[in-house]
Order: structure tokens, then C-alpha cells, then sequence
């Protein structure tokens, strides 16, 4: 899932607005943040990269204190008590990628990813203790990833969050700069589960934060291992995070990710990406079908967004040609 909330709409109920942190963290020596003792044992993921700044700010916690207290879809649990089950698990938590940039800019994070400690099969198994099988999933087949939640009904109107999907800490912070996503995706947060008045923003390339709040996009690492970044669910990310007001740092970005997409375009990868990332569904190859819950309005102004989007960068021809019908063999864009 993408946490795309350019609108704070969700079934026709505002989200609660949050303030812009740009102005309001300040750096922190990065050598005085640690981790519990029972933690003690994993490397701290601001030391895995020498150009990382931590940061600290009053309104940070109040951003995450206000947001934290919410419950999860599918759950009678909101995201603390989730956080606190975890700890008592002694898996730690870190909130992950695209919640913690919006958090900074002041858009509600309907939709939180997480990285845990704890390792996958563990950690399905008491989600599954706790909650239930059902609500407790790999998003596809073959993933170590865990999704703990469930879709609501269409009627349903409650404000809560979406799903949340829980990596392993090894594909998150134990990692080369190549591996990472684009700079802005890749913040986190840390709760020290001793005291939760201490909540930290690490910002792992050193530049996330100023990118962010700049609302640039950009590749962290440097261009001769461009080729070695890329990955097609990385470059349709680019499209997600233009529509939702982000431009490349420059030209030369732009015309990489441009190139890399025609060049390897993949009709099966690009209707697995959109099914998965815009209507939460799983794509089938044999029948051609992307199976999906309820499309409410939120959803489909997402799509409208990605879809303006991939016109703008590729150019009208291209996305008739290709992105256009691959889309509509699996989604009515007049729904």
C-alpha cells in the first residue's frame, strides 16, 4: 500500500489535519539516541550510514500521539495497543517510508508501514495468536511481509487506518544506498518503547528531511549506480509521489526514470502494481482480473491523480498505448 493522502477524505469524513514539521525539528547528536537493553543486541540503523542525521521536535510527538491513537481496519485495536503488543513480543517497532513523510508535511497518514525485530515466521505466528489467522496475511505470495488488519465494509465510516504492513529490520535499515527507495520514502520514526515522550525522526541519507519538506525527488545514491537502484516498483513510485505534488530534483532524474520505464515496460508487473498499490487487490495472470474490495471515493481520485500523472511525464501516445489499457482490462477508469 502507498500512503497517498494529497485529499484528507476518507468515505466523505475530513481527516484530522496535523502541522507541517519542516520548520520545527532540529538535529540532535545522533550518539546519544539508543536502544532499550532488551534491544541491545540490533545495531543502531543511524550508525549503518555515515551521512545520517537524527532528529527530534515537542510537535513531532504530538503529530504521532494524535495519529497513534486511531484503530486499524479489521481491528478492535488501534496503532498504540498494536505498538505496546509488539514491544511485549520484544519486537520493536520503527514507523516506516511513506507515513512518517506525510506525518512531516502535516497529510494524515491513513495508511502506516512499520519494520519490526522480530523475524517474519515469528511474527505472523503471534499476529495470529493475537488476532487471528484472517487478519494476519502475506500481501502476495512469495512476500515476508505481514499485513495485520483486514478491508472494511464499504458502509463502514469510521475513521481508521488502513492495514499495516510490517518488513523485516534487515530489508529496511541493513541495506547499501542502492537498495533504498527515493529519499523521501525512506524516514522513520523511533518511539523509545522506555519512555514514549522520546520519539526521534532518522533520516538514514542525510538529506530525506530537506528533500521532503523541498518536495523533490531524488535518488540516494549517486548516478553511476542508477542501474543498479532501479527497479520497476521504484519507478512507478516516482509516478505516486508526482501526483501527489512532488517534482524530480532535475531534469536528468526525470529523464532516467522516463527512459527505464519505456525501456522495460512490463504489462503483467504494471497491472500488478496498479491492482496492488490503487484497489488493494490481488492481480490474477490465468484470468486477467484484478480481485478488489469496495473502490470508495478516496480511492478513485488516487487513481485519477497516478493517472494525470503518467500522461504528463510519458507523454499522451505512451500512456494510451500502454499504461491506459493495461488499466482498463482490469478497472473501469469511468467507475
Amino acid at each position: 500500500m502507498f500512503l497517498f493522502l494529497c485529499f484528507l477524505l476518507l468515505f466523505g469524513i475530513k481527516a484530522l489535519e496535523l502541522e507541517n514539521l519542516c520548520g520545527e525539528l532540529e538535529e540532535i547528536d545522533k550518539s546519544s539516541v539508543h536502544f532499550p537493553k532488551s534491544y541491545g543486541h540490533f545495531g543502531l540503523p543511524w550508525h549503518y550510514f555515515k551521512r545520517s542525521k537524527v532528529y527530534a521536535g515537542t510537535k513531532l510527538l504530538k503529530s504521532w500521539n494524535l495519529v497513534k491513537q486511531h484503530k486499524i481496519q479489521g481491528l478492535n485495536e488501534t496503532v498504540e495497543g498494536l505498538i505496546k503488543f509488539l514491544d511485549e513480543s520484544r519486537c520493536l517497532f520503527f514507523v516506516y517510508g511513506g507515513a512518517v513523510r506525510d506525518l512531516v508535511i502535516g497529510e494524515y497518514p491513513m495508511d502506516i508501514d512499520g519494520t519490526v525485530t522480530c523475524n517474519p515466521h515469528r511474527l505472523k505466528r503471534i499476529c495470529k495468536f493475537r488476532y487471528g489467522l484472517g487478519k494476519c496475511k502475506r500481501p502476495h505470495f512469495g512476500s515476508e511481509k505481514l499485513t495485520i488488519g483486514a478491508i472494511p465494509d464499504e458502509n463502514d465510516t469510521n475513521l481508521s487506518l488502513e492495514p499495516i504492513d510490517l518488513a523485516h529490520w534487515n530489508t529496511s535499515f541493513e541495506v547499501f544506498g542502492s537498495d533504498l527507495e527515493f529519499s523521501v520514502n525512506t524516514l522513520s520514526l523511533y518511539n523509545d518503547p522506555e519512555d514514549l515522550d522520546k520519539i526521534y525522526l532518522i533520516d538514514l541519507t542525510g538529506d530525506s528531511l530537506s528533500d521532503l519538506c523541498k518536495k523533490k525527488i531524488t535518488i540516494p545514491t549517486k548516478d553511476n549506480y542508477w542501474n543498479e537502484w532501479v527497479s520497476l516498483n521504484k519507478l512507478y513510485r516516482f509516478s505516486k509521489l508526482r501526483a501527489c505534488g512532488f517534482a524530480a530534483s532535475d531534469e536528468k532524474i526525470l529523464a532516467f526514470i522516463v527512459q527505464k520505464v519505456k525501456e522495460n515496460y512490463d504489462e503483467v508487473f504494471f497491472k500488478k502494481f496498479f491492482c496492488h498499490s490503487f484497489l488493494d487487490g490481488s492481480y490474477e495472470v490465468k484470468g486477467n482480473v484484478c480481485v478488489h474490495q469496495f473502490v470508495n471515493a478516496r480511492k478513485k481520485q488516487r487513481i485519477q491523480t497516478f493517472v494525470n500523472s503518467l500522461q504528463d511525464d510519458y507523454g499522451f501516445d505512451f500512456y494510451e498505448k500502454k499504461f491506459k489499457n493495461a488499466i482498463l482490462e482490469i478497472y473501469s477508469l469511468e467507475k
